[in-house]
């Protein structure tokens, strides 16, 4: 898996040219988990919460414009603030949906949804 990247990184198929939110590489495309993938620096992903209180997994929370897993983390807590410290794992797909896997660190230029389970916090017992 992917974690972090800087310009001039070298990885194949080219050589990084942005980073964070926006990922770019010389070639246009970036092998991740073994997979060819074909990236797009203006991309755009619809972005829901599956399960909190006054949202829907059918309907976008917002619209997030980049690539990057990381960016979008970012991109959410600035939206959302009372989010910042609690875990939030990002699925490509709703709950429910076969075929479900956790969000790659760079979405494709195919990839259109990130779906968010927001995990409370653990409450220490008194």
């Amino acid at each position: 898996m992917i974690n972090e990247f800087a310009m001039g990184d070298l990885v194949e198929g080219g050589i990084v040219t942005s980073t964070n939110p926006h990922l770019t590489t010389s070639s246009g495309y970036l092998i991740q988990n073994g997979q060819h993938l074909s990236l797009n620096p203006r991309h755009q992903i619809f972005v829901y919460f599956d399960n909190l209180q006054g949202f829907s997994c059918y309907r976008p929370f917002a619209v997030y414009n980049g690539n990057t897993l990381a960016g979008l983390h970012e991109f959410v807590v600035n939206r959302m603030l009372s989010l910042a410290g609690i875990e939030l794992k990002c699925w490509d797909k709703a709950v429910g949906h076969y075929y479900r896997k956790p969000c790659d660190s760079v979405f494709s230029a195919e990839d259109t949804e990130a779906h968010f389970l927001v995990r409370p916090k653990s409450r220490t017992p008194m």
